[in-house]
């Protein structure tokens, strides 16, 4: 059964339920937490399914109580400092540690997310833009080429030609922001492609996100435009796969 949560007025999810169950656990979801499935077809307080989760500090209150208190990154619980680890200018409760220092290690998320703003966004599309319109370029003169040593007929390199124009995007699209979670543009530009929890970006969402741009465009680019005047810096295909592109 697939599981989405409320997370700071966000709809996190699809998420299984061990995973849910694990969040319960580390206390990212507690009682107060809104929860949906198709089962309940509606938002419920996770207390309501589960009278074990704890409900003392809701999970959303990112506003420490004292002058001597602080948020955790990771639970967004208010602790004393004194209790808490400083790490690359972030705190972090003793109970948020392990999973923390996890997610380090495997270079995902550690920080408060600094936003790849319009313009910087703006000059990485425009790199990657030059980049697949070379590769273009060398296969549209390829199959010139073999159209002029055919006598103007159809050639199979033509038909070849044309599946990769549209085939190379998508596969560049993927294999970058999979593997690098950044295609060389944002690379050159310092930029990055994360989930909205700061983990890295699936091959499959990474495809998904490829073909959301298309929405982006056609409704005159105000898909893109959207990231200038978002508080996240989002465009309309981030919104849809719950994306954020953020500087290194």
């Amino acid at each position: 059964m697939e599981w989405y949560y409320e997370n700071d007025d966000r709809k996190v999810g699809p998420v299984s339920e061990q995973e849910i169950e694990d969040l319960a656990r580390s206390g990212r979801i507690i009682a107060e937490t809104k929860v949906w499935n198709d089962v309940t077809s509606k938002w419920i307080p996770y207390g309501q399914i589960n009278s074990e989760i704890p409900g003392d500090v809701a999970y959303d209150n990112e506003e420490p109580h004292a002058a001597n208190e602080s948020v955790c990154i990771e639970c967004r619980r208010s602790f004393l400092i004194d209790e808490m680890i400083e790490y690359e200018g972030v705190k972090v409760c003793s109970a948020c540690k392990p999973v923390f220092f996890q997610k380090v290690k495997e270079g995902g998320h550690h920080g408060a997310m600094v936003y790849g703003g319009f313009w910087i966004r703006f000059a990485a599309k425009f790199i990657d833009g030059i980049i697949l319109g070379a590769i273009s370029m060398i296969f549209s003169t390829a199959a010139g080429f073999s159209a002029f040593n055919a006598q103007n007929a159809v050639s199979p390199l033509q038909g070849v030609v044309f599946f990769l124009q549209i085939a190379i995007p998508i596969v560049y699209a993927t294999f970058f922001i999979g593997k690098y979670a950044a295609t060389p543009g944002k690379m050159i530009c310092g930029l990055k492609i994360v989930t909205a929890d700061g983990d890295r970006v699936s091959y499959g969402k990474a495809v998904g996100r490829h073909f959301s741009e298309f929405i982006s465009s056609i409704i005159l680019s105000i898909g893109y435009i959207m990231a200038a005047f978002d508080d996240e810096k989002r465009t309309l295909h981030d919104r849809i796969c719950n994306t954020r592109v953020i500087k290194k």
